[in-house]
């Protein structure tokens, strides 16, 4: 599950780069997803989980796009 949610953050971030898509929807959309996988499968945020994936790696990401 949680590979899945991760293609689908990426998806959403290409979206945005490539379409234009509001960066700010996709983030809410991907947190949520993200939030949902953790509550059904936790991490502990360990350093290669999707916790510590989505605070590093994805959610700057957004960030630099625009959203906060």
């Amino acid at each position: 599950m949680q590979e899945k949610v991760k293609e689908y953050c990426y998806h959403e971030l290409e979206m945005c780069k490539r379409w234009g898509y509001d960066p700010q929807q996709a983030l809410t959309r991907c947190y949520g997803a993200v939030m949902f996988v953790l509550i059904v499968e936790p991490d502990e945020n360990e350093p290669d989980g999707l916790g510590w994936w989505w605070d590093n790696e994805m959610h700057p990401c957004f960030r630099e796009l625009g959203a906060y």
